[in-house]
Parts: C-alpha cells; structure tokens; sequence
C-alpha cells in the first residue's frame, strides 16, 4: 500500500440500516493531529487492552484524532498489525466501545503500515504495545 494512501473498514454499526457490514474505505490525504483522550477514551482503552493482548498480530494500537481531505475530523483506532485486516477482531473492539458511545459517535478502524505509524507517533503515544 503506498505511504500516502490508508485504508480503513468502517463498521457500518454506524449506520442503523446496515448493521452487520463492514465498508472498506480510502483516502489519499490524511492528516493525524493529536491523541484522542478523556475519561471515557481511558475507559474503552481499558478494555481493549485484554482484546488487543489476545491477537498475536496486534503490535500497537493508538487513538488519535484525524482529519481528513474534506476537513471532517474523525477518530482513528488504529491498528498496527502483522497480519490481515480482522473483522471478527474489529467486531470484538466494537462491542465495548457501543456500550460507552452513543450510536452517532463514529469510529473508524483503520490497519496501518509503519510509515502511516511513524506519522502517527509524532502526534500520539500508543496506548497498547505488544509484549
């Protein structure tokens, strides 16, 4: 995948038609600009932590606010990982994070590679490292 190009799934539990897919999106123009964080973030983070430890595949995982070309800002997961995109795992990320968010906060999960990583980590800390 080029540096300058992240894919993403989005869970379409965003949406109330389409509860069950998952969309994969594209953009060419990203921007990350700082950690996502508060009391609830801390609060989902906790318990994603035994999630992410589960996956063998997961390396880091960060939350970090972004925006992207059309200027909308968004929150990331993003997920740096040595294997394939993982809906089932995505799906596990999912369930807690309904259970403290409202229906209409979306969060868009994204696998990054190390380059999309590094620009990441200039703005924001993972907040889970694999062992």
């Amino acid at each position: 995948m080029p540096s300058n190009l992240l894919s993403w799934l989005t869970p379409a539990w965003f949406r109330k038609m389409q509860r069950q897919q998952v969309t994969q999106m594209q953009t060419t123009s990203l921007r990350f600009m700082c950690e996502q964080d508060g009391p609830a973030e801390r609060q989902i983070k906790a318990q994603w932590m035994p999630i992410l430890e589960a996956d063998p595949h997961i390396r880091r995982a960060f939350l970090v606010r972004a925006q992207y070309a059309d200027q909308t800002e968004h929150v990331i997961l993003a997920l740096s990982s040595t294997g394939d995109t993982d809906t089932e795992l995505m799906e596990s990320l999912r369930i807690p994070y309904t259970a403290i968010f409202r229906e209409d906060c979306p969060l868009d999960m994204a696998f990054i590679n190390d380059v999309q990583q590094s620009h990441i980590e200039k703005v924001c800390p993972p907040f889970y490292i694999a062992v």
